[in-house]
Order: structure tokens, then sequence, then C-alpha cells
């Protein structure tokens, strides 16, 4: 199994960062508007449905969502995938500064080459936007 580890620093405290990830039916307005069209969380708040700028749509899973240590773990599901498990999460950098960083285990291995560019380009997009006050609900 293929594991693609990326990570960033955000110029905003944990805890504004943790609010905007742990809102998991939201990533399209208080993480990464733009590159995620749409999010439609179940009403059970255990799936979601993310719907990206080209119009591709990715069913997931909600695994958990863990306050106290600021993470998040998700699976999707897509035909390409045979397995897909990822988690973000956000680690303080003193009073100001935040790293998250956001792991993926993916099979088939080769998966792995799209994944990364992927996930680098979402970490961007959440830094973009939280960094310019994006992060209120």
């Amino acid at each position: 199994m293929a594991m693609v580890l990326k990570a960033i620093e955000i110029d905003l405290p944990a805890e504004l960062v943790w609010d905007a990830v742990r809102d998991v039916g939201n990533l399209h307005r208080r993480l990464a508007p733009g590159l995620i069209a749409d999010c439609v969380l179940n009403p059970a708040g255990t799936e979601r449905v993310v719907t990206f700028a080209d119009g591709t749509q990715l069913p997931e899973t909600i695994v958990a969502i863990d306050d106290a240590a600021m993470r998040f773990v998700w699976s999707a599901r897509n035909p390409a995938l045979a397995h897909h498990n990822a988690a973000m999460k956000v680690n303080p950098l003193g009073a100001s500064k935040a790293a998250v960083s956001w792991t993926a285990d993916v099979l088939p291995d080769a998966a792995a080459g799209f994944m990364a560019p992927f996930i680098e380009a979402g970490l961007a997009a959440m830094k973009t936007h939280l960094e310019a006050g994006g992060s209120a609900p």
C-alpha cells in the first residue's frame, strides 16, 4: 500500500484551522472554495459527496472527527482506488501558526502518483483561503 504524506504551515492559530477542518460538510465554503464546488453531508453526518470544480463527484465516509487530537479521518470511494483512507491533522506551532498534515493510504500503489499533486493543491488552497480570512463559518 502506498502512502502519501504532505504538510503545510498556515499563519493562523491551530484552533481556527481545526474549526474549519472539522466542519466536514462545508469544505467548499470554509477550506477550499474554487477547488471544491460543493459538499453535501448526509443527515447522520457519516457520509458526504464532494463535488470538485471540474464536476467530478467523490463519495466519502466520515471515519472520525477527534477534537482533542485535532484529527479528521475519512475514506473515499472511487473506481480507480481499491483502497483509500486519509487523515488530516492540525498541530499548533506557537500561538498564531498551525501545521496541517494530510496523509493518504491508497491502493493500487500507482494511485499515489495522481493523489500527491491533488493533496498538495488542496493544502495550498486551504492555506490561501484561510490566511485570507476564510475560516469563519
